[in-house]
């Protein structure tokens, strides 16, 4: 019997729909606190239901620990509680994820993406106690993020089930095809839990089996038109999603041309918004790339003309 007090934490009927994973905007080397703030700005007004910071598209792991707390308090200020945030709080050390989430909730946030030790590939045992220890340490929500890719480790769908007795985890970011996910979703269905896709291109497919909405990475330079493509998935217009992905789908498409964040900071320095070149080990898209993209986006401004 999977437990019922997810609803002790929040409203997950209410739970955003569309999160931007934040990218981290650069000027050289240093942080761009004033194009974050701009970027948070353009966000709101686009109409995003959450934002999310220091994940994979906000480069978190080239980030020092002063860096992370001066993007967090820009945050918050400039949010002023107009939408939720979230933070990424996980890392390989169950220690130092506890930590990490204890202070995400002293800064305001309203859940934790935490996801399963990377590097340290712990066996789905570790994996469970893992996610037992964060929420022993914290009554904050927890989304768990599995992305086997990135991390080395698949949480199998009876530890997803064992993790669904935890009290406060409220759902997962899922990054593996749509075909893993229907599992998941039975589960989270009984849970309930939400589940977020983790890929803008698995939004249509994600949805009409039972996904709650999406982590968007390219609602970072397009935030109405992925608004646009969930409501009507979540409104049931389905031909009219068909269309919205469709035109989206091009650069869609574009996004996996090179490690993420490269393709989505050059598409918002394309679109003027602040983005700056990523960190290294991370370098700009290649010239020939940059030059696909340029024609990308001008038949995308024929398109939505």
């Amino acid at each position: 019997m999977l437990r019922k007090d997810v609803g002790d934490y929040m409203n997950l009927t209410d739970f955003p729909r569309v999160t931007t994973a934040l990218i981290t905007p650069f000027i050289g080397d240093n942080l761009d606190l004033a194009g974050f703030r701009s970027n948070i700005q353009y966000q709101i007004e686009g109409g995003a239901e959450a934002l999310l910071a220091l994940g994979t598209t906000g480069e978190a792991p080239t980030m020092t620990l002063k860096e992370k707390e001066a993007l967090l308090e820009t945050l918050a200020d400039t949010i002023e509680g107009k939408v939720p945030f979230i933070v990424n709080t996980g890392c390989f050390c169950t220690k130092s994820t506890c930590q990490r989430t204890l202070w995400a909730k002293q800064i305001g946030a309203s859940s934790a993406l935490v996801l399963a030790p990377y590097y340290s590939c712990p066996n789905q045992e570790g994996v469970y106690r893992h996610f037992a220890a964060i929420c022993e340490s914290t009554d904050l929500p927890i989304l768990i993020y599995h992305h086997p890719k990135r991390t080395g480790v698949t949480i199998t769908l009876d530890t997803f089930i064992r993790l669904s007795h935890l009290p406060n985890i409220i759902g997962v970011k899922e990054c593996t095809p749509v075909a893993q996910m229907d599992g998941l979703i039975d589960i989270a269905q009984r849970a309930n839990w939400v589940v977020l896709a983790g890929d803008d291109r698995a939004i249509v497919p994600a949805m009409s089996i039972g996904a709650h909405g999406v982590v968007s990475v390219l609602s970072n330079a397009f935030p109405r038109e992925i608004m646009e493509l969930v409501r009507a998935m979540q409104s049931g217009q389905i031909a009219l999603a068909r269309e919205i992905h469709r035109r989206l789908y091009s650069l869609l498409s574009f996004m996996e041309k090179d490690t993420n964040p490269i393709p989505i900071k050059a598409v918002m320095q394309m679109q003027s918004l602040f983005a700056g070149d990523p960190r290294l080990p991370l370098t700009p898209l290649s010239r020939q790339s940059a030059l696909q993209l340029e024609e990308l986006l001008k038949g995308m401004e024929k398109v939505y003309d």
